[in-house]
């Protein structure tokens, strides 16, 4: 029982973070420049367990940005 309870968790919270992701995603679109760090910061904590390779790409477009408004 304690087993499937976990699985369950387990795909509630994969299924809930994908939803944040695209969420955010969509959001990423609709800004422009520095409105768009935060955003990135949030994405690329978001993928940095599952997703490194992109998580990095978010964190240096986000640094990128902040660096020249």
């Amino acid at each position: 029982m304690n087993k499937n309870l976990l699985i369950l968790f387990f795909i509630f919270l994969v299924s809930a973070q994908a939803s944040n992701k695209d969420s955010l995603a969509l959001q990423l679109e609709a800004l422009d420049n520095q409105d768009r760090v935060p955003i990135l910061l949030e994405l690329s904590s978001i993928t940095k367990e599952n997703e490194p390779t992109i998580s990095l790409m978010y964190a240096e477009e986000a640094l990128e940005l902040a660096n020249h408004p």
